[in-house]
């Protein structure tokens, strides 16, 4: 798995950086890391340059905008979820697979707010700080790894629907709402029960179990790609 620096030289110049400066960027790839891993992309660059112990101005000229610094930080991570989508979907027991995918997901979002925020909202307002102009890159990164991630798991859907592990009508985009599902629980009871986003895992997986003694229709269908995509653009705020 590369670092946060090398998985920044994707977008930069190939010539290298001094000793000074690429001791400046991964120090503020690091802390703009774990400040937004506990506090959310909603940090000010401003904070971050300030954790980091650089001037704002130098923050500016490596990162132009803020998209530029989130993509440079959570590049690796959206790499790693196409992979452990991409693991599931050839696993030799697609149950099995299906189940750790979820608990995966679920504890790579409950341990990182803003890799949650990235992924299950607000894919161009709430990471619009300019967003006036053509996407930029880290929504055509995140554009890439949905459709990636989307297509593995419907493989894996349909091979654990096949091995009678899933109900017939359950869908991918099921799995965007449970992932949003499980994290509503971890920002509301997390504090006072640590874990306790695994025992609603548990339960919301045995009711996607195929069941044989009933057939037990849903009251409304799946969300399409498109209802999905438009639901998660409606959880951002107002751009600024």
């Amino acid at each position: 798995m590369r670092s946060v620096g090398a998985a920044m030289a994707d977008s930069s110049p190939s010539r290298p950086l001094r000793r000074d400066a690429q001791q400046n960027l991964d120090r503020v790839l690091e802390r703009a890391s774990r400040v937004f891993a506990e506090r959310g992309l909603g940090v000010a660059l401003a904070d971050i340059a300030a954790e980091a112990g650089v001037g704002v101005g130098t923050l500016y000229r490596r990162f132009p905008d803020k998209d530029e610094l989130i993509l440079a930080v959570y590049q690796e991570k959206m790499h790693a979820a196409v992979g452990k989508s991409e693991q599931a979907s050839v696993a030799s027991d697609p149950g099995a697979a299906f189940r750790w995918l979820i608990e995966a997901g679920a504890a790579d979002f409950a341990s990182d707010r803003g890799f949650r925020e990235l992924v299950l909202g607000g894919l161009t307002e709430s990471l619009g700080w300019a967003r006036s102009g053509p996407p930029t890159a880290l929504t055509a990164a995140i554009d890439r790894m949905n459709a990636s991630v989307s297509g593995y798991l419907a493989v894996l859907i349909e091979r654990a629907k096949v091995a009678g592990a899933l109900r017939p009508d359950v869908e991918p985009t099921d799995v965007q709402l449970i992932n949003a599902a499980v994290q509503a629980i971890v920002g509301f009871a997390s504090d006072a029960r640590p874990g306790i986003e695994q025992r609603m895992i548990s339960m919301i997986l045995e009711g996607l179990q195929p069941r044989t003694d009933v057939v037990a229709t849903l009251p409304t269908p799946a969300l399409t790609e498109e209802e999905l995509g438009r639901a998660v653009r409606s959880t951002g705020r107002p751009r600024r």
